[in-house]
């Protein structure tokens, strides 16, 4: 049993044989010696018997003690309120604790859940990718292809087609892309050119848009020509796409592609994390509905 309960118990106890103690001295009427009808004493005898007495004589004995050490007594009462107040103390921290304890416990579950429910949305939520660029419609043609510097010749053109590989669908509200010949340039310091966006583009799962055009800002020199076919120039195409889930979240997937040409051709990704990163954020106001 707890210390504080027993201190408890230990004050009604002790209240009970006070309350105890007047009674029994209630039970015994005043004697009056000028009354000479009865002997002092009969008539001064206990009501309720030997037991009454004997309980009226052990109370009388520790009344006498209380009187004569009444201020033992009084330093005992504070000593004990004392230990019951600490212990009550203690019984209330440790209170504290338990509900600070609770209360951490209840926070990791609601972070439990709300991871639950964001891997849930993850895995069930649209993921749009760029497919590798379409250099197709790059390089000039016909009979431009004799005369690339010719002001009529058509701007070098990347294509880009975007893939939902989620189980939801998905839609494009933005998309940009950019080309870079030789060098690539840095992403804090370049500025796109102006946005492109042909409204609300539906993608649904497991399949792609069509094949979206993003153009250089220039035409490409004899020599950029052919530095690209041989493979000493790379070309490199990036962006990023903005697009909205069925959960009301915006999605952003940065992306950039390395495109070598000529006897090593390939398509590798480039740029690092500072080209290829992923952002997620609430629905902007003007895309909800």
């Amino acid at each position: 049993m707890r210390r504080w309960i027993q201190a408890i118990l230990a004050g009604c106890i002790m209240a009970a044989l006070v309350n105890w103690e007047l009674l029994a001295f209630s039970a015994f009427p005043k004697c009056d010696p000028q009354n000479h009808e009865r002997s002092k004493e009969e008539y001064c005898a206990p009501k309720w018997g030997p037991l009454a007495d004997g309980v009226g004589l052990a109370f009388g004995a520790l009344e006498q003690v209380i009187v004569v050490h009444k201020e033992a007594i009084n330093a005992l009462a504070t000593v004990a309120i004392a230990i019951f107040t600490y212990t009550l103390w203690r019984a209330t921290n440790r209170l504290w604790d338990a509900g600070k304890e609770q209360g951490r416990t209840a926070q990791l579950a609601a972070e439990a859940a709300r991871d639950t429910a964001d891997s849930y949305m993850m895995g069930e939520c649209a993921h749009i990718h760029p497919s590798v660029p379409d250099l197709g419609h790059f390089f000039p043609s016909g009979a431009y292809a004799m005369y690339p510097a010719d002001p009529n010749t058509p701007l070098p053109r990347v294509h880009l087609s975007f893939a939902n590989v989620g189980k939801t669908y998905g839609v494009i509200h933005v998309l940009r892309g950019e080309i870079a010949i030789g060098d690539l340039p840095s992403r804090l310091g370049f500025t796109y050119s102006k946005e492109r966006r042909d409204g609300s583009i539906l993608v649904r799962p497991n399949t792609q848009t069509d094949p979206i055009p993003f153009d250089l800002n220039r035409n490409l020199t004899i020599d950029e020509i052919n530095e690209i076919g041989v493979g000493t120039t790379p070309i490199f195409v990036f962006g990023y796409v903005l697009y909205m889930d069925i959960f009301g979240y915006y999605h952003g997937r940065s992306f950039c592609f390395r495109v070598q040409r000529g006897r090593n051709a390939s398509v590798q990704l480039a740029g690092g994390s500072e080209y290829n990163y992923r952002t997620k954020t609430k629905m902007p106001e003007q895309f909800q509905i």
